[in-house]
C-alpha cells in the first residue's frame, strides 16, 4: 500500500508539472519580454514597456504561482488521502523513503521535460515562440518543482502517520 500511494504522490507530481509546462515557457517569454530593453543595443527598444511592465510582473507572478500552486496542492491533497489510509491500516513513512519519493520525483520530472517534452512529442498547450532559455535550465525548474511538491507530498505522510508509530 505505501508503494501504491507514493507512487501515486510521483505520477501527481508528473502530470502536473508536464501540464504546467506550457505556464513556465510563457513566463520565461515574459521574463525575456522584460529584459529585453536592458539586453537589446537599440535605446528604443523598450517602447511602451515603461506602462506595461507592471501587468507583466503580474503575469509572471500569476504564472509562477500556478506552475508552483497545481502539483503542490494536488500532491498535498492526495499525500491526505493517502495519509488517511496508512494511518487506517497502522502503517507509517520513513524520513528516508520521503527523500527517496522526493529524488525520484525530480529525476522522473526532468527526464519527462528532456525527452518528451522538449521535441513536441506529447500535444501539450505550449507557446508557439519558444523561449532563449536552455532547456535544460527550464527542466531543472520543472524537476526542482516535482521534488519540492513530492517533498511535501511525503511531508504531510510522515505528520498524517506520525501518530500511528507513537501509539
Amino acid at each position: 500500500m505505501r508503494i501504491t500511494i507514493l507512487s501515486s504522490l510521483i505520477l501527481i507530481s508528473l502530470i502536473a508539472t508536464a501540464t504546467g509546462y506550457g505556464v513556465l515557457e510563457s513566463g520565461a517569454n515574459m521574463v525575456e519580454m522584460l529584459l529585453s530593453p536592458f539586453t537589446s543595443a537599440d535605446p528604443s527598444a523598450g517602447g511602451a514597456l515603461w506602462l506595461g511592465s507592471p501587468f507583466l510582473i503580474l503575469f509572471i507572478l500569476a504564472g509562477a504561482v500556478r506552475f508552483i500552486g497545481v502539483p503542490l496542492v494536488a500532491s498535498a491533497l492526495a499525500a491526505f488521502l493517502g495519509g488517511w489510509c496508512l494511518r487506517q491500516s497502522k502503517h507509517s513513512i520513513s524520513s528516508r523513503t520521503g527523500w527517496i519519493c522526493s529524488a525520484l520525483a525530480a529525476a522522473c520530472a526532468l527526464a519527462l521535460v528532456l525527452v518528451v517534452i522538449q521535441p513536441d512529442v506529447l500535444p501539450l498547450d505550449r507557446p508557439q515562440i519558444r523561449p532563449k532559455i536552455p532547456a535544460v535550465l527550464l527542466a531543472c525548474l520543472a524537476g526542482a518543482n516535482a521534488a519540492w511538491s513530492g517533498f511535501i507530498g511525503t511531508l504531510v505522510l510522515r505528520r498524517m502517520t506520525a501518530c500511528v508509530t507513537s501509539n
